[in-house]
């Protein structure tokens, strides 16, 4: 007989194993799951995940980032009473990124990294830092600041051809391409462009390729249909 995990790890492992853009039926299971564990006893970092699915359901449905910024800010008053951010807190904070004033998004970011590199021996960690490379380049194309955003594109790209990470290198491209021609490199933005569709056709996934041919701010990115604005946290 296989090892089970409990109700508090399932919604924990479940929110470890959330896509870079995840689907709406997949944030809702995660919220059943977490209501499931909350309904039983209180659990801070099961109600924190719950706080940043509803946050999710409010930029994948409602295109609402106000709305997000308030779920966001319950976990942020927790989590800087803290002395030192584990694995767990850390996956917290890449959730909540859209939260806090660009500068600080930015620095968090780069302080989460360098500590990640501590983790070095944890595929987790490998993952975990992928997702706020990518989570910040989203943010800062969003803020239209693109040249920053080619430099942590770029990382992003780095470390998803090492880890063999189709997708996430694909929508890397992507975004690079979004980048390049904002700064006005048509020939090298199309380049990228047709890279990350050989890579989705491959993989078949005919509505990345056809996100990227017609909306490419929106492949896998949770904050494509949303409005960023400047707020003090």
């Amino acid at each position: 007989m296989g090892y089970k995990l409990d109700d508090k790890s399932t919604v924990l492992y479940l929110f470890k194993g959330m896509e870079l853009f995840p689907n709406l039926s997949y944030v809702n299971n995660v919220i059943e799951a977490a209501e499931k564990v909350l309904k039983k006893r209180e659990d801070h970092l099961t109600r924190d995940i719950l706080y940043i699915c509803k946050a999710y359901v409010c930029l994948l449905e409602d295109y609402d980032l106000s709305k997000a910024r308030m779920y966001a800010e319950n976990i942020w008053n927790r989590l800087k009473k803290l002395d030192k951010f584990y694995l767990s807190e850390l996956h917290l904070l890449n959730g909540i990124l859209f939260y806090f004033e660009l500068d600080t998004s930015i620095a968090m970011t780069n302080k989460a990294l360098k500590e990640l590199e501590k983790y070095y021996c944890f595929k987790e960690a490998d993952e975990l830092q992928m997702s706020f490379l990518s989570n910040l380049s989203c943010i800062l194309i969003a803020h239209k600041e693109y040249e920053s955003a080619l430099n942590y594109v770029d990382q992003l790209i780095s470390h998803t051809r090492s880890e063999y990470k189709v997708l996430t290198l694909g929508a890397a491209l992507v975004r690079k391409g979004i980048c390049l021609e904002a700064l006005d490199d048509k020939t090298a933005s199309q380049s990228n462009y047709e890279l990350a569709i050989k890579l989705f056709r491959i993989m078949e996934r005919d509505d990345l390729v056809k996100l990227t041919l017609e909306s490419p701010k929106l492949v896998y990115n949770l904050y494509g249909h949303v409005e960023v604005q400047e707020t003090s946290a």
